[in-house]
């Protein structure tokens, strides 16, 4: 795969509107590179190529930023520390803690913090259900963690009136066919700038008692 700071670069300034300084690209570039280095050996993310790194695991993953609203953010099972790194990069002013079970994944997230220098990152070795005393608000993020009934049922002890839960999607969901109790949630569908040109969308779910 030719995966060249040039070729990411023009990609990446195109799309508008988010607006990535040259100094974030860089960094984003070498998190990028070692995810593909560790991607060959322990198979974090499954197979990649320059348009999913590009599209699916990069300019997606920055295009949550419309969306959050906190200043603290959790990236539940963030997995290869998708999105919850490349948000970082990109939101310096954010701390985020990324919430990660597997032991190989969480190595690399280390690895990727120390190299980068990313010092607004906490991971958290263990399962959503140990999550203690976490003060609101809060965005949480859950991008490949479950379905969304699933997933509120995971953070149901920790999401506050006063947080947000994102999960995004990769089609368009429709919220009258989710198991989701309507009474205690709000569920608002949120697409992404058209200028991004994604084929994906987002629930941004509230609690409501």
């Amino acid at each position: 795969m030719n995966f060249s700071i040039e070729a990411f670069k023009s990609k990446l300034l195109e799309a508008q509107p988010l607006k990535i300084q040259l100094k974030t690209i860089e960094r984003l570039y070498q998190f990028y590179g070692l995810l593909i280095q560790w991607n060959k050996i322990h198979n974090l993310t499954g197979p990649l190529s320059f348009e999913s790194i590009v599209y699916r695991h990069c300019i997606e993953c920055l295009a949550l930023s419309e969306l959050i609203d906190a200043e603290c953010v959790y990236d539940l099972g963030s997995g290869a520390g998708l999105p919850g790194i490349p948000l970082a990069i990109y939101l310096p002013n954010k701390k985020f803690f990324l919430v990660e079970s597997r032991q190989k994944r969480v190595q690399f997230m280390r690895t990727a913090v120390l190299n980068l220098n990313i010092n607004n990152v906490e991971i958290f070795h263990g399962r959503i259900e140990e999550l203690k005393q976490i003060e609101s608000p809060v965005s949480f993020l859950a991008r490949a963690l479950a379905k969304p009934p699933e997933v509120i049922r995971l953070v149901s002890d920790i999401f506050k009136i006063a947080d947000q839960l994102i999960i995004p999607s990769q089609k368009k969901p429709d919220t009258e066919t989710l198991e989701i109790n309507k009474s205690c949630y709000k569920v608002v569908v949120r697409e992404f700038s058209k200028e991004l040109k994604l084929n994906t969308a987002a629930l941004l779910i509230a609690r409501q008692q």
